[in-house]
């Protein structure tokens, strides 16, 4: 009688590696502004919302400005107003299922209460790019550090 072997492979169902989305994503389309010459004549800033995925399945969204020096450098400015998201993150098939919630405001709205409301989303993935809130987001490992010490609390 012949012998049957049966070999598992584990499979990731999802097809995607979780590592890949590690890490900061910058909104697309941001409108730089350059700043005054006599203050810096390469330095830009733009509003955009940022996407931070930590490898513990911790999320934020983080609303801001984030100021650059094309081919130096890029960061989320600490002295303008932001509002900030904390959440969980789980991928399933191209999709990013998110749970979130404010937690923090630098302008308060009068009468909000944080930490406000739970907040469910799904962030779909398309390639290298992930879908979000009628906006599309890229990967920005520049502002790793910078979203990393926002979501601590550190500048």
């Amino acid at each position: 009688m012949p012998l049957l072997l049966l070999v598992c492979i584990p499979v990731h169902v999802s097809g995607f590696d979780e590592s890949q989305f590690q890490g900061a994503w910058l909104q697309n389309g941001v409108r730089w502004i350059n700043a005054p010459r006599d203050i810096n004549p390469h330095l830009q800033s733009g509003e955009a919302a940022i996407l931070y995925f930590k490898e513990d399945h911790k999320f934020a969204l983080i609303y801001c400005v984030v100021g650059r020096v094309p081919k130096e450098y890029m960061n989320i400015s600490h002295g303008d107003p932001r509002g900030v998201f904390i959440g969980k993150w789980d991928v399933h098939g191209n999709e990013i299922a998110i749970e979130y919630r404010l937690v923090d405001r630098t302008v308060q709205i009068k009468g909000e209460k944080l930490p406000g409301p739970i907040q469910h989303a799904t962030i779909k993935i398309s390639h290298d790019i992930l879908n979000f809130d009628k906006k599309t987001f890229r990967r920005s490992p520049e502002l790793d550090k910078s979203a990393a010490g926002v979501v601590s609390g550190t500048p």
